[in-house]
């Protein structure tokens, strides 16, 4: 019976408090668009984290998963020797299975016009580390992931419908790659990705590294992906793969001198580099919602002194503090829970223009959308600013002096007190705002001076084609460089061409890799012929 004198309670403030809102349209549309624009930035904001960092990884038991690296002073972190992961693989005994993975380019020919795709090679075990069944047909064996084994292929669902309008008659086609013949066995589940990148092509691993040097420093961009035993935790995974490393110094210093193992869960290691600016960007809005909260707040506050004389005169009628309080706050969360609902929309049309300023920056094919976990978030969102902003203006209203604000003369005028309390709001709001322009002004002229930074060279009037050359036509380095030659020695004798040259990667691309080098007269090292 209690319960139901309460609900019924309730339900007449919030008819209470429509009316009233109703009553005031300029300052409940001021109110509601404030609120919406701060629960919005926050809301998109916080769609893109719950993606990228928040959501799991489309795995089997993916907290399971961890990267294995190594470490040199020059690079933090490095992709891994061969012959360095067949010693991990072997002595370690944190986990359940180990496989490695490299991800590269290659082109496709002989089934319409060439295409440049990107690829990967691993070990067969792969797939049943991850927890990954093939969309079509099957992943490659472990007697097809040996020297001299037959060539396979498991192709992407992007490629299969764009290139075999996705008929199960795929398996079994022959698919030539980089000018080699390769037999279709399956299809990947759609939007597979793998390590940062999406491949189209997926073929064994170890036919290709039977063709390497026996030279542990060799790095041709291996990446390691292990599954950690029931029981098994990350210190104890790092302290093993340690022990094992120090035991590698020992028996090849020439090679693993000052090589540190590196075991980083999965997830956390994918998303490193954009996890600082997901979450400075999240803290900004964040600023943002807290002024909007502030102004909402002055808003009441300037309301409430014109309610005076009501709310006295519900007070003697029998109305208690508290539900004079609980009044104010159903103003402010009706205010706040419109406000998200309008923010949401705002956030649901933000996000593809937030997709495509970041795309270069987030894992491709991420999956960002509004979820049930992004709608609580929004919905906890209105609730706490609902409290925040409304609790001031309903404490006011509670603690008014019934004589002061009985007397006719003193209606609607503003004491001492609440004079004060707007103050503070004001200022923290200004606090706030300059805050934000400053940290706005600073990274905008970072931005303006990175921008205008001199490379070291001119950058101006150069044009930049990328050129993949096939890894058989051109498999002896005598022949790449003889191409090279000649290509650029046709490409500068083009009109109004000044100069031209190759190179492997743009200066300041961030891109790179460790390589080798021989010096004419001195010992020659071993060299790798790598796809």
């Amino acid at each position: 019976m209690g319960g139901l004198i309460v609900m019924n309670s309730l339900v007449q403030d919030f008819r209470y408090a429509f009316r009233r809102l109703r009553l005031t349209p300029g300052f409940t549309s001021i109110a509601i668009i404030t609120l919406a624009l701060g629960i919005g930035a926050n809301s998109a904001i916080f769609t893109v984290i719950n993606a990228v960092l928040l959501r799991s990884l489309p795995f089997r038991d993916p907290g399971k998963l961890v990267l294995l690296s190594e470490s040199i002073p020059q690079f933090p972190i490095l992709s891994v020797s061969y012959l360095n992961y067949v010693d991990w693989r072997s002595q370690s005994q944190s986990f359940t299975e180990v496989s490695a993975v490299r991800n590269f380019n290659m082109t496709l020919t002989g089934t319409g016009d060439p295409e440049r795709l990107p690829a990967a090679m691993a070990n067969a075990n792969l797939f049943h580390l991850l927890g990954v069944d093939p969309l079509v047909g099957r992943t490659f064996s472990t007697e097809e992931d040996k020297a001299g084994g037959p060539g396979v292929a498991v192709i992407s669902q992007g490629l299969w419908q764009r290139r075999f309008g996705g008929e199960d008659s795929v398996l079994g086609k022959p698919l030539t790659l980089d000018n080699k013949p390769y037999t279709i066995i399956g299809v990947l589940p759609a939007n597979f990705q793998l390590l940062q990148q999406s491949p189209d092509v997926m073929l064994p691993l170890e036919p290709w590294a039977k063709t390497l040097p026996d030279d542990r420093s060799w790095h041709p961009g291996i990446q390691l992906i292990a599954r950690l035993k029931p029981g098994v935790g990350l210190e104890q995974a790092r302290a093993e793969l340690a022990t094992i490393g120090k035991r590698l110094e020992q028996q090849y210093p020439e090679y693993d001198t000052n090589v540190l193992t590196l075991v980083n869960p999965m997830q956390a290691q994918l998303v490193q580099n954009v996890r600082p600016a997901l979450l400075m960007i999240l803290g900004a809005v964040g600023f943002v919602l807290l002024i909007a909260c502030t102004n909402v707040a002055n808003l009441l506050l300037a309301r409430a002194t014109a309610r005076q004389r009501e709310i006295a005169v519900r007070a003697a009628l029998g109305a208690s503090r508290w539900r004079v309080v609980r009044l104010a706050l159903t103003e402010s969360l009706i205010l706040s829970l419109v406000g998200a609902g309008l923010g949401l929309l705002l956030a649901i049309l933000a996000v593809p223009s937030l997709l495509q300023l970041g795309k270069s920056s987030l894992p491709p094919l991420t999956d960002v959308h509004v979820d049930t976990t992004v709608l609580g978030f929004t919905t906890l969102l209105a609730v706490v600013a609902g409290f925040l902003f409304g609790l001031a203006p309903a404490l006011h209203m509670a603690g008014l002096d019934l004589r002061s604000a009985l007397n006719q003369s003193d209606r609607g005028a503003a004491g001492a007190g609440i004079q004060r309390l707007r103050a503070v709001l004001v200022i923290s709001e200004v606090a706030l705002a300059m805050f934000l322009l400053v940290g706005a002004g600073t990274l905008i002229r970072t931005f303006d001076r990175l921008s205008r930074t001199t490379p070291g060279f001119n950058v101006d009037h150069i044009l930049i084609a990328d050129l993949p050359v096939s890894p058989t036509a051109h498999a002896a380095a005598p022949e790449r460089m003889a191409f090279f030659d000649r290509l650029i020695e046709r490409a500068a004798g083009l009109p109004g061409v000044k100069s031209a040259g190759a190179a492997s990667f743009l200066p300041v691309s961030g891109a790179g890799s460790v390589i080798h080098f021989n010096i004419e007269g001195a010992r020659q090292r071993a060299r790798t012929n790598t796809p």
